[in-house]
C-alpha cells in the first residue's frame, strides 16, 4: 500500500472521433497527455494535445467519396479541466475550453459512479489491478495499492488509481505511463486560469447510496409510501 499527500500520474490517452458524410464515415485516433495531480485533499486533471504535431493547424482535411471535408480540432494546449477538493465538497468542470464556461458543484462525501466490481484482475507494468464498470460508460482497472479518490475526468468511488481505463461513451482509452507519490506538488497548480472562466453553478451532486440498513426493496416500498 503506497501512502502519500501528493500524486503525480501521467497517462496516454486516445481519442476516437468520427467525420463522415451521407457517402459514409471516416476514423481518426487522436493522441493527447493526461496529467493527474493530488495535494491532500484537492485533485486536478487535464489534457494537452499530441495531435498538433501530426495537424498543427488543428484541421484535418480527407476525402470521402466525391466531397472534400474539413474536420476542426480543439487547439487549445490545456484541455478537459477537471478540478476536486474533498474539504470543501467543489468540483469544477472546463470540460470544453477556456472560452466557454466552467461549471461548479458541491457534492456529497460519497458522491461516486455506480461501480460494479468485477472479479477479474491483472498485472500491469507491476500494478496489481481489479476491473470496474460503470452504467456501460467505464471499464477501469484501477490499482488498490495506491489509493486514490478522484481521477481522470473526476470519476470517483474507487479506492485507488486508475492505471487503465475506457471511456466507452467518448470511444476514449486512458493508460497510466508513469506515477509519482514522493515529488512536491505546488499549489499553484491548482489555480488554473482557465477554472475561473465565466463560473456557472449547478445543482448538488448527491450519493446514491441506499441507506445503510435498507435494503433496495425496503428503500422501494418507502418510496411508494410516500408517494400515496
Amino acid at each position: 500500500m503506497i501512502y502519500g499527500q501528493n500524486l503525480i500520474a501521467k497517462y496516454q490517452v486516445t481519442k476516437t472521433v468520427s467525420s463522415g458524410n451521407s457517402e459514409g464515415v471516416k476514423y481518426f485516433d487522436l493522441p493527447l497527455s493526461g496529467l493527474l495531480y493530488r495535494k491532500g485533499s484537492q485533485y486536478i486533471y487535464w489534457e494537452e494535445p499530441q495531435y498538433l504535431n501530426k495537424y498543427p493547424k488543428g484541421i484535418i482535411d480527407y476525402d470521402l467519396g466525391s466531397e472534400k471535408i474539413s474536420l476542426i480540432l480543439n487547439t487549445d494546449s490545456i484541455q478537459s479541466v477537471f478540478y476536486t477538493n474533498f474539504d470543501n465538497h467543489i468540483q469544477r468542470v472546463a470540460a470544453i475550453n477556456s472560452s466557454v464556461a466552467t461549471y461548479e458543484n458541491e457534492f456529497d462525501d460519497d458522491f461516486a459512479l455506480d461501480w460494479v466490481y468485477k472479479q477479474e484482475t491483472k498485472t500491469i507494468d507491476g500494478l496489481k489491478c481489479q476491473l470496474a464498470v460503470s452504467s456501460n460508460q467505464w471499464s477501469v482497472w484501477f490499482c488498490a495499492d495506491i489509493p486514490c479518490r478522484s481521477g481522470i475526468f473526476n470519476i470517483r468511488g474507487l479506492p485507488g488509481l486508475v492505471v487503465e481505463a475506457d471511456w466507452l461513451a467518448a470511444k476514449a482509452h486512458y493508460k497510466l505511463i508513469s506515477y509519482d507519490t514522493q515529488s512536491q506538488v505546488a499549489d499553484d497548480i491548482f489555480n488554473l486560469k482557465i477554472l475561473e472562466t465565466n463560473v456557472i453553478k449547478g445543482d448538488k451532486l448527491r450519493s446514491n447510496k441506499l441507506p445503510r440498513g435498507k435494503t433496495k426493496e425496503q428503500k422501494r416500498l418507502e418510496l411508494i409510501n410516500q408517494n400515496h
